[in-house]
């Protein structure tokens, strides 16, 4: 996901950085960051304190890439400036609503959505299109066999 949004944004991208440690009680000396893929980036996968992850992230900052520090809150809940509110109501369904869906694997799709397509295709190949009526014949496991006539055989050839 840090690639998609490191590579696909167009305006703008946040990326939060902290000097992270995995070891309780160990909150001094070199971080865990550069075990991570963005750590590996900005710290070529060298372990560093919370000071060289600074010091890394400030070296690549220019025009375009910007360092802000987080600032610290006043723990004080978030309150509505506007105490006027409008009273919404929602609109009436005029429609009945369409029951039509089902929940479905792409392999599902691929294997129901075929006839669809067949139906599209020029119709040159009779046999590859489906269009020609195909006589199945039965299944047979081994346990069941047809019972062959002597006779219905030399009608065949005859």
């Amino acid at each position: 996901m840090l690639y998609v949004a490191l590579t696909r944004s167009v305006w703008h991208c946040s990326l939060g950085v902290a000097p992270l440690v995995r070891r309780r009680g160990d909150k001094k000396g070199d971080t865990d960051v550069h075990q991570s893929a963005l750590g590996r980036l900005l710290q070529k996968g060298e372990p560093q304190d919370a000071a060289g992850l600074r010091t890394c992230i400030e070296a690549l900052c220019d025009d375009d890439i910007a360092w802000q520090t987080a600032q610290t809150g006043d723990n004080q809940p978030w309150q509505v400036n506007d105490v006027s509110t409008a009273e919404l109501n929602a609109k009436t369904l005029q429609r009945l609503p369409g029951d039509n869906w089902r929940v479905t694997s792409y392999s599902g799709l691929q294997q129901r959505g075929h006839g669809i397509a067949q139906d599209l295709m020029p119709r040159l190949d009779v046999d590859a299109a489906g269009v020609a009526s195909v006589v199945e014949e039965p299944t047979l496991t081994p346990h069941q066999f047809r019972a062959v006539r002597h006779r219905d055989v030399l009608a065949q050839f005859v």
